[in-house]
């Protein structure tokens, strides 16, 4: 769907469902979405993405801006990635006599040994190192945070997840992207008591809120550098 207002144009996916309350969001590389309660007439929906315009073209032009302030990976030695929050210089060792490729940390930095120089090879091995990476660092923050929840989490895993950094399920599940162990220690912190709160409140309510700032008192601050800098954590 499209909402004109004055010189912008506002393009939109339209998702229905059983709920009391609209939200909008906004997902890489400028999509925006809008979720309705099944009982919204067309005309109430376009009402209130038209109340949201500004707010919605300022997210725009924040997300552009950060996207182009994404490096384009070429996998070559004197690059940097990221790692909790610091760049990490990248070694690439080419040995032709090797099989497979081979990731190692280091004081000096991230380590590929590779048998050639393949771009989407090199970056798919090293979103599975990120992944190991990540499932140590995440399980580690969750039970530095335990003595403050009733509960455990009955299962705990990083891996891909393209639109969320983490999800909890009923069954308090929690999944994270492995993104996140890019980001600083304490948005890490922030991501990993977000979705424990959630096997308490599985919801975004005012008492959801409480509960995680309780726990974070700064969480604001911290969810305000994950909404500006998420876009960087990426390789």
């Amino acid at each position: 769907m499209i909402i004109q207002m004055k010189e912008l144009n506002i393009e939109f996916k339209l998702i229905r469902r059983k709920r009391k309350t609209m939200e909008i969001r906004i997902q890489p590389p400028g999509l925006v979405e809008v979720i309705a309660p099944d009982r919204l007439s067309k005309n109430q929906v376009l009402d209130f993405v038209a109340s949201k315009g500004q707010w919605i073209q300022k997210k725009l032009a924040q997300m552009a801006l950060a996207q182009d302030q994404i490096i384009e990976r070429k996998y070559e030695t004197g690059e940097y990635l990221l790692l909790q929050g610091k760049e990490v210089p990248f070694i690439l060792q080419v040995d032709p006599e090797r099989k497979t490729i081979k990731v190692s940390h280091s004081q000096d930095g991230i380590t590929v040994t590779s048998p050639v120089h393949d771009k989407e090879a090199i970056g798919s091995v090293l979103e599975k190192w990120y992944i190991t990476a990540g499932q140590q660092i995440v399980e580690e923050r969750i039970a530095h945070y335990q003595r403050f929840f009733p509960m455990a989490p009955s299962k705990v895993q990083v891996k891909n997840q393209k639109r969320r950094w983490g999800t909890c399920t009923s069954g308090r599940a929690l999944y994270f992207n492995w993104r996140i162990v890019m980001a600083p220690v304490e948005i890490i912190d922030y991501l990993v008591v977000h979705e424990m709160c959630h096997m308490l409140e599985m919801n975004h309510s005012p008492r959801y809120w409480s509960l995680v700032e309780q726990v974070l008192p700064d969480y604001k601050k911290r969810r305000k550098w994950l909404k500006e800098n998420g876009m960087r954590l990426c390789l």
